[in-house]
């Protein structure tokens, strides 16, 4: 959170031009605005704000000046347009894998959101050593169409050789869970000596290949167990089933020195939900920090509690909606697609981070 007494309109420049205007839209937000364009021309544009210019609220536990912001960005009359894409959208994408003598279990992740209804990848297939099958689906609250945009979505897969928590932190478990139901909770007993106690961070995908929408809702994921839900994202209650892909890891940052891995998992309390505008302007996330560096970070995360019944997924995000990830940014969160009824509890959130490759 910042204080509202040290912002001024003018600490924000774009290409020398001072802002004219402020708003607070909330304790991590703020919308500045110009009387007059500060961009004259095409191309790249230059965005400040001097470091010690904003800071922290008096309230938080260590209120520190903002660091310095020195970005570029670029400005095009004519936007970029996608005339096709291959696979098309929509469909199913084949993923070839290489290097793998078997293969168990995958899980993935939004990483960006260029559909501005909102989505989130899911698996439509068995996993096997050659390939990976997945698509982005949708709710259909407010429309039936489920055709999506291009996006990027983060995955990792694993081999039975990664099923093993007893070798030491990060204690990392994986599994498939068969006929997870939309109308109960299913008790997943990790079969581990190891206890994770209220550090355990799970991550779940669901697949299926046909049927209504549905997300994998997490909780209880304490000791050496965790629920998995299955939930409807079109309305409906009536019940179906589908097989759900799980990660399980010791909240922590990990080295791949001490470790074997570079890797941080991570649990935060979600206080905004992200959702679809007519605008498609309110893809924000909540900003996080790494730890560790990464070139090129993997976040995967997920909705580990359930305060509130109606369907939330997770999403991340790096310096633009449409973006992944960077090794500087990252913004995540959870969102509630196209639902009328947008706006949702406080959740726990957690979400892994690798090193890409």
């Amino acid at each position: 959170p910042y204080a509202e007494s040290s912002v001024q309109a003018a600490d924000l420049r774009v290409n020398g031009v001072p802002a004219d205007s402020v708003s607070f839209e909330d304790a991590d937000t703020l919308v500045f605005g110009f009387a007059t364009s500060p961009v004259d021309g095409e191309g790249e544009q230059r965005m400040q704000i001097a470091a010690g210019a904003i800071s922290g609220a008096a309230s938080t536990a260590n209120p520190q000046l903002v660091k310095e912001l020195d970005s570029t960005f670029r400005y095009d009359q004519l936007p970029m347009e996608v005339i096709a894409t291959t696979p098309a959208a929509g469909s199913i994408a084949s993923l070839p894998l290489q290097g793998f003598a078997s293969v168990t279990s995958a899980v993935l992740s939004s990483a960006g959101m260029e559909g501005a209804n909102g989505g989130w990848p899911i698996l439509t297939s068995d996993v096997n050593a050659e390939r990976l099958e997945l698509a982005i689906d949708e709710d259909t609250l407010t429309d039936p169409e489920r055709s999506h945009a291009t996006e990027h979505a983060a995955f990792v897969v694993f081999e039975d050789a990664a099923n093993d928590s007893t070798a030491g932190a990060p204690f990392l478990r994986t599994g498939r869970v068969d006929g997870v139901s939309t109308s109960s909770w299913t008790r997943v007993e990790l079969g581990s000596t190891h206890d994770y106690g209220q550090r355990m961070v799970v991550i779940a995908t669901p697949q299926y290949s046909a049927g209504p929408p549905l997300v994998a809702r997490i909780r209880h994921a304490t000791g050496t167990s965790f629920e998995v839900l299955l939930q409807r994202a079109d309305g409906s209650e009536t019940e179906v089933t589908a097989d759900v892909h799980f990660l399980v890891v010791e909240e922590g940052v990990y080295t791949a020195d001490e470790h074997g891995v570079t890797m941080e998992a991570v649990k935060f309390t979600s206080t905004r939900t992200d959702h679809a505008t007519a605008s498609g302007e309110d893809w924000i996330g909540e900003r996080r920090d790494y730890v560790n560096e990464y070139v090129s970070p993997v976040v995967l995360g997920q909705v580990m509690s359930y305060e509130d019944e109606r369907f939330s997924t997770f999403w991340a995000r790096g310096s633009a909606a449409a973006e992944p990830p960077s090794a500087s940014v990252l913004n995540a969160g959870k969102h509630s697609g196209e639902d009328p009824d947008s706006d949702r509890a406080d959740e726990t959130i957690g979400y892994v981070v690798l090193s890409g490759g």
